[in-house]
């Protein structure tokens, strides 16, 4: 029998603190392992495939899955997604996410979003941008390109300010 343990995959939060006898152990000749773990305090169920890919369900009721392979999940119905605390997803590579109908997003705090590299923004129809306050900054130049007409309207002051300000020039 292995000691699930020591393996080189394991997530370093397992509940994984077995005392003798408490723990029983079936391991299978291809590698693959169930442990039903009742010692007292750390009870856990623990199943693990020949690949290293396996689940932990902890005393408290915590599940951990750890997968070496990739990982697809299919349903015809809804789904729904609910974590109460906070969380955090990661992607160590390229990410796409795709919606066939509409997306909406909706942050009861601040959000923003930081690139390490270009950005692009792009839409189809129409967009509208509207805050109680904008500030547009550039580090280099700000171009706005565009083919139909521009309207600036203001109910206080418009300042431009530049070494040179050329007009329809």
């Amino acid at each position: 029998m292995s000691d699930n343990s020591n393996s080189k995959n394991r997530v370093d939060e397992s509940s994984y603190q077995s005392e003798y006898p408490y723990n029983q152990v079936t391991e299978w000749p291809s590698g693959h392992q169930l442990q039903m773990d009742n010692t007292p305090g750390h009870e856990r169920v623990f199943f693990q495939h020949a690949s290293g890919t396996y689940t932990e369900i902890s005393a408290t009721g915590k599940q951990i899955n750890f997968t070496v392979g990739d990982i697809k999940n299919y349903g015809k119905g809804g789904h729904t997604f609910t974590i109460d605390e906070c969380g955090d997803i990661k992607f160590s590579g390229h990410t796409r996410m795709m919606a066939a109908g509409g997306l909406h997003a909706e942050v009861a705090g601040d959000s923003g979003v930081f690139t390490g590299g270009d950005m692009a923004l792009c839409t189809m129809g129409k967009m509208n941008a509207r805050a109680q306050s904008i500030y547009i900054g550039s580090d280099g130049s700000l171009n706005i390109n565009v083919s139909g007409a521009i309207n600036i309207k203001a109910g206080g002051v418009i300042k431009i300010n530049g070494q040179e300000i050329h007009l329809n020039g």
